[in-house]
Formats: C-alpha cells, structure tokens, sequence
C-alpha cells in the first residue's frame, strides 16, 4: 500500500479548468495513490468512456507512461491519447516514435486541449506534436501567456481533496494543497529545465493570489 501523497497534482487541476469552462465532462486519476495502476485505470475507462486522455510525467516515469498509453489503446484505440509535462516537452519527436501516445502539449498547456477539442483544424493548433499519416507534425509554438490572472481557477473539485495528507512537520492542518504565483525565471542554472514555463519572470497579481487561496479553503 503506498502512502497518501501529501497534495493532489496542482498541474492536473490547471489543465482541467478551462475544459469544464467549455462545458466538457472532466475526471482526474492519480495514479500515484495506488499501487494497482492498471487496474485502476481500467475501471476509470470502463466508468468514464473518454474521447481524450491526457497523461502528464517526468523522465524517470516515461516507461510506466508508455505502458499506460499502450493499455488505453488496447481498451479503446480510438481514444485520442496526449501527453505533456516536462519529458514529453523536451522529447517529443523521440516520445511519439518509441509509444502509442497520439500527440504531445509541448510548453504551457493551459488551453491547448480546449483548443483541440474546439478546433476543426488541427494544424491551427499551437504547442501541439502529432502523428499525421505516418508523418511526425510540429505545430507553431504559442505565446507565453502574459496576464495570469485571466486564467480560471485550479479544478480541485475533481479531488477526493481529503484522501491527500501532508505531513505535520510541513503545514499546520490536512488537507493542503499548492498555490501558483508566478511562473517563469530568470536564471540559467545548467540542472533546471524552462521549456514549460520559459526564463520570461511572469506572476499573478496580489488579489488574484489571495482570491485563489479562499478558493482553496
């Protein structure tokens, strides 16, 4: 049995906001809160019936991402599977020749899924790699988003938020969660990746932080 992971994924409930703006049937699964993955997934599948997956991961994750990926083909080869994330953003040519994911969300992906879904023409899509015809595509990338405060609030409300536990030594009372106040930095540390979030220093206003952390409680 794993142990409770201390927060739900702030990054998942950024990309799902826009999506339940739209009007679309959103649900989040993670898979980090269990040690049955596959099982897991199958009944979300079953019960949920998506158009779309998206699945978001880091390099030292890329080959449960692509066992993953391959599994929901297996169940449905007509859904659309996407992945994004750091790995996928610096890596997606390698990504969609080595696995059965159909695209990649290269760099902030807030709106791009909205974008796909509402677009009849996917080459008029930014920050989007896709199979095509055997055919590896690039789309154009987009801008940084410049004024994020007009982004919708994080959709924690697709979280058993009280199945997540933090430590005591880290904060005061359970359930916590992440808040985003700038993204962006300066700075050329050789360790860091910036293909998501960019060296352009960008923040949220102060009311915007602090109406999003009464949104939280």
């Amino acid at each position: 049995m794993k142990l409770p992971r201390r927060a739900a994924p702030y990054a998942l409930a950024v990309i799902a906001a826009p999506l339940l703006k739209d009007g679309h049937s959103v649900e989040i699964l993670d898979l980090n809160k269990t040690d049955s993955e596959l099982t897991v997934l199958r009944k979300k599948l079953t019960h949920f019936q998506p158009d779309y997956v998206g699945i978001s991961f880091t390099t030292p994750l890329i080959e449960k991402a692509i066992i993953i990926a391959s599994e929901i083909k297996k169940f449905n080869k007509d859904i659309i599977v996407i992945a994004g994330g750091v790995h996928p953003t610096s890596f997606p040519e390698e990504l969609l020749k080595e696995s059965d994911f159909d695209m990649v969300v290269v760099g902030e992906g807030d709106f791009v899924l909205s974008e796909l879904i509402k677009s009849k023409d996917i080459s008029s899509v930014g920050n989007l790699v896709y199979k095509q015809n055997g055919n590896i595509i690039s789309n154009p990338k987009n801008k940084l988003i410049k004024d994020l405060d007009m982004l919708p609030y994080p959709a924690w409300s697709l979280y058993d938020i009280n199945s997540y536990k933090t430590a005591n030594i880290l904060t005061r009372n359970n359930p916590a969660g992440w808040i985003e106040t700038s993204r962006g930095c300066v700075y050329n540390c050789s360790f860091c990746n910036k293909n998501i979030a960019g060296k352009t220093f960008r923040v949220k206003s102060p009311k915007r932080v602090t109406d999003e952390i009464e949104f939280m409680l």
